[in-house]
């Protein structure tokens, strides 16, 4: 589901926490280090879940340190 007005941002698909939360360690599942890395750092989250979750899409990532939601 996305947050953002696809008049802005017409190809963007926002991602949120939850649903990686319960996508990715399922994707992770043979990888249980990984799971417990990213669970204990949150900068895990770049490195596993937009490469995971992307699918076949070209990737491209912005930060929410420069991107807000009210």
């Amino acid at each position: 589901m996305s947050c953002v007005s696809k008049v802005a941002l017409p190809v963007a698909d926002i991602m949120l926490r939850r649903h990686a939360d319960e996508v990715v360690p399922e994707a992770l599942r043979c990888y249980p280090a990984c799971i417990t890395v990213r669970g204990e750092n949150v900068l895990m989250l770049k490195l596993f879940d937009v490469a995971l979750m992307s699918g076949d899409a070209d990737i491209r990532y912005c930060d929410t340190d420069i991107l807000f939601f009210r």
